[in-house]
Protein backbone atom coordinates (compact mmCIF):
# COMPACT_ATOMS: atom_id res chain seq x y z
CA UNK A 1 0.00 0.00 0.00
CA UNK A 2 1.25 3.56 -0.93
CA UNK A 3 1.48 6.48 1.33
CA UNK A 4 -1.60 8.93 1.41
CA UNK A 5 -0.74 11.74 -0.68
CA UNK A 6 0.34 15.16 1.13
CA UNK A 7 -2.46 17.69 0.54
CA UNK A 8 -1.49 21.51 0.28
CA UNK A 9 1.69 23.01 0.27
CA UNK A 10 4.92 21.37 1.56
CA UNK A 11 5.82 22.37 5.42
CA UNK A 12 8.59 25.12 5.49
CA UNK A 13 11.25 24.65 8.04
CA UNK A 14 11.53 26.19 11.18
CA UNK A 15 13.31 29.64 11.22
CA UNK A 16 16.65 29.98 12.45
CA UNK A 17 16.89 32.94 15.02
CA UNK A 18 19.82 34.64 16.07
CA UNK A 19 20.95 34.58 19.67
CA UNK A 20 20.22 38.34 20.21
CA UNK A 21 16.52 37.71 19.32
CA UNK A 22 16.36 34.91 21.13
CA UNK A 23 17.57 36.40 24.22
CA UNK A 24 15.29 39.33 23.80
CA UNK A 25 11.96 36.67 22.72
CA UNK A 26 12.86 34.59 26.29
CA UNK A 27 12.89 38.58 27.90
CA UNK A 28 9.61 40.47 26.44
CA UNK A 29 6.51 39.54 28.16
CA UNK A 30 3.98 38.14 25.05
CA UNK A 31 0.70 37.75 24.74
CA UNK A 32 -0.42 33.76 24.73
CA UNK A 33 -1.41 34.11 20.98
CA UNK A 34 1.73 35.89 19.77
CA UNK A 35 3.59 34.87 17.01
CA UNK A 36 7.34 34.68 16.66
CA UNK A 37 8.08 35.12 13.32
CA UNK A 38 6.46 38.88 12.60
CA UNK A 39 8.27 39.83 16.05
CA UNK A 40 11.05 38.67 14.74
CA UNK A 41 11.06 41.07 11.49
CA UNK A 42 10.14 43.90 13.48
CA UNK A 43 12.77 43.42 15.61
CA UNK A 44 15.57 43.04 12.69
CA UNK A 45 14.12 46.19 10.92
CA UNK A 46 15.04 48.24 14.29
CA UNK A 47 18.28 46.35 14.43
CA UNK A 48 19.19 46.33 10.48
CA UNK A 49 17.75 50.42 10.02
CA UNK A 50 19.82 50.98 13.49
CA UNK A 51 16.52 52.17 15.23
CA UNK A 52 17.87 50.56 18.09
CA UNK A 53 20.35 48.15 19.34
CA UNK A 54 20.09 44.66 20.25
CA UNK A 55 21.73 45.68 24.15
CA UNK A 56 18.63 48.38 24.06
CA UNK A 57 16.42 46.25 23.13
CA UNK A 58 16.99 43.80 25.87
CA UNK A 59 17.19 46.41 28.38
CA UNK A 60 13.60 47.75 27.51
CA UNK A 61 12.06 44.16 27.47
CA UNK A 62 13.35 43.34 31.14
CA UNK A 63 12.34 46.71 32.11
CA UNK A 64 8.99 45.84 30.58
CA UNK A 65 8.73 42.46 32.29
CA UNK A 66 9.67 43.67 35.47
CA UNK A 67 6.84 46.24 34.92
CA UNK A 68 4.84 43.36 34.18
CA UNK A 69 5.27 40.81 37.00
CA UNK A 70 2.15 38.95 38.39
CA UNK A 71 0.36 40.08 35.61
CA UNK A 72 -1.64 38.43 32.89
CA UNK A 73 -0.56 39.28 29.55
CA UNK A 74 -3.99 38.05 28.14
CA UNK A 75 -4.64 42.00 27.24
CA UNK A 76 -1.62 43.21 26.45
CA UNK A 77 -0.33 44.83 22.57
CA UNK A 78 1.50 41.89 20.67
CA UNK A 79 5.41 41.66 20.88
CA UNK A 80 5.31 43.05 16.64
CA UNK A 81 2.96 45.75 17.39
CA UNK A 82 5.20 46.96 20.35
CA UNK A 83 8.28 47.10 18.53
CA UNK A 84 6.59 48.51 15.42
CA UNK A 85 4.62 51.28 17.43
CA UNK A 86 7.83 52.30 19.38
CA UNK A 87 6.62 51.58 22.29
CA UNK A 88 9.98 49.90 23.64
CA UNK A 89 11.34 53.35 23.72
CA UNK A 90 9.74 54.03 26.86
CA UNK A 91 10.70 51.09 28.85
CA UNK A 92 14.08 51.59 26.97
CA UNK A 93 14.53 55.19 28.65
CA UNK A 94 12.85 53.79 31.90
CA UNK A 95 16.13 50.85 31.99
CA UNK A 96 18.78 53.75 30.89
CA UNK A 97 17.86 55.88 33.81
CA UNK A 98 17.45 53.21 35.73
CA UNK A 99 21.75 52.20 34.96
CA UNK A 100 22.85 55.72 34.93
CA UNK A 101 21.45 55.96 38.89
CA UNK A 102 22.69 52.72 39.87
CA UNK A 103 26.12 53.64 38.19
CA UNK A 104 26.59 57.30 40.16
CA UNK A 105 24.42 56.46 43.30
CA UNK A 106 26.20 56.26 46.49
CA UNK A 107 26.71 52.82 48.12
CA UNK A 108 24.40 53.88 50.90
CA UNK A 109 21.70 54.70 47.70
CA UNK A 110 22.70 51.14 45.72
CA UNK A 111 22.87 49.38 48.75
CA UNK A 112 19.74 46.51 48.26
CA UNK A 113 17.18 47.03 50.55
CA UNK A 114 15.79 43.48 52.77
CA UNK A 115 11.93 45.14 51.98
CA UNK A 116 11.57 43.49 47.96
CA UNK A 117 8.14 45.26 48.02
CA UNK A 118 10.30 48.75 48.44
CA UNK A 119 12.54 47.64 45.64
CA UNK A 120 9.52 47.34 43.24
CA UNK A 121 7.87 50.61 44.10
CA UNK A 122 11.59 52.11 43.90
CA UNK A 123 12.19 50.68 39.53
CA UNK A 124 12.20 53.30 37.40
CA UNK A 125 12.62 55.81 40.14
CA UNK A 126 15.74 58.12 40.21
CA UNK A 127 17.65 58.02 43.67
CA UNK A 128 20.37 60.73 44.77
CA UNK A 129 21.44 61.19 48.47
CA UNK A 130 23.28 64.46 49.05
CA UNK A 131 23.69 66.56 52.03
CA UNK A 132 21.56 64.12 54.30
CA UNK A 133 18.70 64.49 52.07
CA UNK A 134 17.28 61.24 49.94
CA UNK A 135 15.57 62.57 46.78
CA UNK A 136 13.22 60.23 44.90
CA UNK A 137 11.85 61.69 41.59
CA UNK A 138 8.96 59.06 40.96
CA UNK A 139 8.14 58.20 37.31
CA UNK A 140 4.31 58.70 37.82
CA UNK A 141 2.60 60.86 40.29
CA UNK A 142 0.49 57.29 41.23
CA UNK A 143 4.38 55.63 42.34
CA UNK A 144 5.02 59.06 44.25
CA UNK A 145 1.67 58.67 46.00
CA UNK A 146 2.48 55.53 47.14
CA UNK A 147 5.98 56.37 47.74
CA UNK A 148 4.69 58.97 50.34
CA UNK A 149 2.11 57.27 51.66
CA UNK A 150 2.48 53.08 52.79
CA UNK A 151 6.08 52.82 51.96
CA UNK A 152 7.02 55.75 53.56
CA UNK A 153 7.85 53.59 56.82
CA UNK A 154 10.16 51.37 54.10
CA UNK A 155 12.20 54.31 52.88
CA UNK A 156 12.71 55.72 56.50
CA UNK A 157 14.04 52.28 57.95
CA UNK A 158 16.40 52.04 54.17
CA UNK A 159 17.84 55.57 55.15
CA UNK A 160 17.69 56.06 58.96
CA UNK A 161 18.39 59.23 59.91
CA UNK A 162 18.11 61.03 56.52
CA UNK A 163 15.55 63.21 55.53
CA UNK A 164 13.52 62.26 52.76
CA UNK A 165 11.95 63.80 49.92
CA UNK A 166 9.62 61.89 47.00
CA UNK A 167 8.93 64.17 43.60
Amino acid sequence: MTPPRAIGRPLLATPAYAPDFQAFWAAVPHRPDDRKAPAHDAYRRLVRFQAASAGTLLAAATAYARSREGKSNEFIVSTERWLADGDWRDWADAAETAAETAASAPPAVRAESADPALERWLQGCVVSDRDGTVTIKAPSRFRADRLRGEQFQALTRRWPGRRIEVL
